[in-house]
């Protein structure tokens, strides 16, 4: 949940009081929010692979195109990590 709410957000008005070097880890995750969202982004993680809010009611056809979309983008991340690890 923590890269959903938090991949808007834009990293270079975030700050670190360590120069970005926090160890982030189940015990001091909630320490840095800066450091966390790098980690995820350096694993592989991708901004626009989460299905976004929807801010208006959408026609049941343009909602099903939607998951469509988003569907294509996650199989298109996964292959791409896929053959990086091969």
């Amino acid at each position: 949940m923590f890269f959903r709410r938090n991949a808007h957000l834009d990293l270079s008005t975030s700050q670190c009081e360590f120069n970005g070097q926090c160890d982030v880890n189940t015990h001091s995750r909630k320490s840095c929010r800066f450091c966390r969202m790098k980690k995820c982004l350096d694993v592989g993680m991708k901004k626009d692979l989460f299905r976004p809010a929807r801010s208006k009611p959408h026609s049941q056809r343009q909602h099903f195109n939607d998951i469509v979309e988003w569907r294509n983008k996650v199989y298109e991340h996964t292959n791409e990590l896929s053959h990086s690890l091969e």
